[in-house]
């Protein structure tokens, strides 16, 4: 009998489950656009560039709040005259949001197919 209840419970599950995963276009993420090297461009460009992309994922309504993390210690260490982090942080930041951006694309159609019918 219990076993009855265990495959008639994983055939539900299966059965309520998606019936094929929602594909993502990530075509627009890149790996993060500048090494940290001595031939990395002026910390401020990169900060204007971290917070222009995350400026945009936000008026999109899907920032993530690690983004804010990530800029606010790319300041912080700027401040603090350590580069080589601002630089590692400003990329962090600018691919979560390229990141973010990408989900609220995908999230436009996606919603729907969560919602039960």
């Amino acid at each position: 009998m219990k076993y009855l209840v265990i495959v008639l419970l994983a055939v539900f599950l299966i059965a309520c489950g998606p019936t094929e995963p929602a594909a993502v276009n990530t075509d627009k993420v890149v790996a993060a656009p500048f090494p940290v090297t001595e031939q990395a461009p002026e910390i401020t460009d990169l900060l204007s560039q971290a917070e222009a992309e995350f400026a945009e994922s936000k008026a999109a309504g899907h920032a993530w709040t690690v983004s804010a993390d990530r800029l606010r210690d790319a300041r912080q260490a700027e401040a603090a005259g350590d580069l080589e982090s601002a630089i590692a942080n400003a990329n962090e930041v600018i691919k979560l949001s390229k990141l973010s951006s990408v989900q609220a694309e995908a999230e436009v159609d996606l919603w729907q197919q969560r919602v039960p019918k």
